[in-house]
C-alpha cells in the first residue's frame, strides 16, 4: 500500500496530492449542499412562525412549526439565527466548488478566501440587528398583560441570534476557511509575498533619485539655454557676415559681367573669322583637287590618242599623280590641324 503525506511537499506526490484534495472538496461540496439544504429548512420554518408573531393575542403553542423536530429553531422571531448559518453555507459550498474545480492557474488568491473581507463583522453584525429587535420587541406588549413567557420569547430572539453570530464566525468559519485556504494552496500556485515596507523604501529611493535627476536635468537645461544664447549671437553675427559676403559678390559682379560679356563677344567673332578663313581653305582644297581630277582626265585623253608615247607620258602621270597626292595630304593636314586648333579653342572659351 502507497501512503501518501499530505503535508509532504516532495515534487513526486505533488499530482496524487492535489487529485486527493479535489476528491475531498467533491466529498465535502456534497456535505455543504446536505447542510445549505437542512439551513434553509430551518429558515423557511423560523420564517413561518415569525409571520405568525402576534403580542396582542399571544399563545405558547402559535410557535410550532410544520415540522416539529425544527421547532428548536423557531423562537427566533428575527430569524438571524437561521439566516446566519444558511449564507455561510452558500458561501463555504462555493468555496468547494471553486477548489474542486480549479487549477494552479486560478484566482484563489484571497486571504479572507472563501469569505470575503467584512465576513466576520458583516455575521456579528447581524447578530446585533436580532438582539435588538428582540428588545424592541418587549415594547409591543401591552404592560398590564405581560407574562413572563413573553419576556422568555423576547430575550431568546435577542441572546438567541448574537451567540449564533459568534459560535458561527469564531468555531465555525474560521476554522474552515483556514482549512479550505491550506486546501487552496495545495491546488493553485502561490501568489508572490508583498513586503509594503520594502517596496515604500524602494519607491521613496526612486523618488529622491528622480529629484537628484531632475534637479540635474535642470542644471544642464539652464547650461542649454545659455548656450543657445551665445549660438544666437553667434548666429546673428554670420547672417551679417554672409550678408555683406553678398554685397561684396554683387559688386564684383557688377564690375566683371562687362568685361565678361566684352570678351566673349570678342571670342565669338574671332570663331566666325576663323570659321571663314576654315571655310576657304576647304573652298581652295576642293578646287585644287577638281583640277587635279581635270588635268588626270586630260592625262588619259593624251595617252589614249597617243599609245606609242604611253611610257613617258606614264611616267609624267606618275609625278603629276604623286604631286596631287601631294597636295592633298598637305591639304588634309592642313584642314585637320585648322580644325583641332578650333576645337582647342572652343573648349578654352566654355
Amino acid at each position: 500500500m502507497i501512503t501518501i503525506n499530505l503535508l509532504n511537499d516532495d515534487g513526486g506526490n505533488l499530482k496524487a496530492r492535489k487529485k486527493i484534495i479535489k476528491i475531498i472538496s467533491w466529498v465535502l461540496l456534497c456535505v455543504s449542499a446536505f447542510f445549505l439544504v437542512y439551513f434553509f429548512g430551518l429558515w423557511k420554518e423560523n420564517y413561518t412562525n415569525a409571520i405568525m408573531w402576534n403580542p396582542g393575542n399571544f399563545s405558547v403553542d402559535d410557535y410550532s412549526g410544520k415540522i416539529s423536530f425544527m421547532d428548536w429553531s423557531t423562537m427566533d422571531m428575527s430569524t438571524i439565527s437561521t439566516i446566519i448559518p444558511l449564507f455561510g453555507t452558500a458561501i463555504i459550498a462555493l468555496g468547494f466548488l471553486r477548489i474542486a474545480m480549479a487549477n494552479e492557474n486560478s484566482s484563489l488568491s484571497s486571504k479572507y478566501f472563501p469569505f470575503f473581507k467584512e465576513y466576520a463583522n458583516f455575521t456579528v453584525i447581524l447578530g446585533l440587528i436580532g438582539t435588538v429587535w428582540g428588545l424592541i420587541m418587549i415594547g409591543y406588549y401591552d404592560p398590564n398583560k405581560v407574562k413572563m413567557a413573553h419576556l422568555v420569547i423576547c430575550m431568546r430572539t435577542a441572546l438567541y441570534s448574537t451567540m449564533v453570530a459568534l459560535i458561527w464566525v469564531f468555531i465555525i468559519a474560521m476554522p474552515v476557511g483556514k482549512i479550505m485556504r491550506w486546501m487552496r494552496s495545495n491546488i493553485v500556485k502561490p501568489m508572490p509575498k508583498i513586503d509594503m515596507v520594502r517596496d515604500i523604501r524602494r519607491l521613496k529611493g526612486a523618488v529622491s533619485d528622480a529629484a537628484d535627476a531632475f534637479i540635474i536635468a535642470k542644471d544642464d537645461a539652464k547650461g542649454f539655454i545659455n548656450s543657445m544664447i551665445v549660438a544666437s549671437g553667434h548666429v546673428k553675427m554670420l547672417g551679417s557676415k554672409a550678408a555683406e559676403a553678398a554685397n561684396d559678390f554683387d559688386d564684383v559682379c557688377s564690375s566683371t559681367l562687362p568685361d565678361f560679356k566684352d570678351a566673349t563677344e570678342s571670342v565669338k567673332s574671332l570663331i566666325e573669322s576663323q570659321r571663314a578663313l576654315v571655310e576657304k581653305v576647304v573652298a581652295e582644297l576642293k578646287h585644287k583637287e577638281d583640277k587635279n581630277t581635270q588635268i588626270l582626265n586630260d592625262i588619259r585623253e593624251i595617252l589614249g590618242a597617243k599609245e606609242e608615247k604611253l611610257d613617258e607620258f606614264l611616267a609624267e602621270a606618275r609625278k603629276l599623280i604623286e604631286t596631287a597626292n601631294s597636295a592633298q595630304r598637305s591639304a588634309s593636314e592642313s584642314k585637320e590641324r585648322i580644325s583641332r586648333a578650333l576645337k582647342v579653342l572652343q573648349d578654352g572659351l566654355l
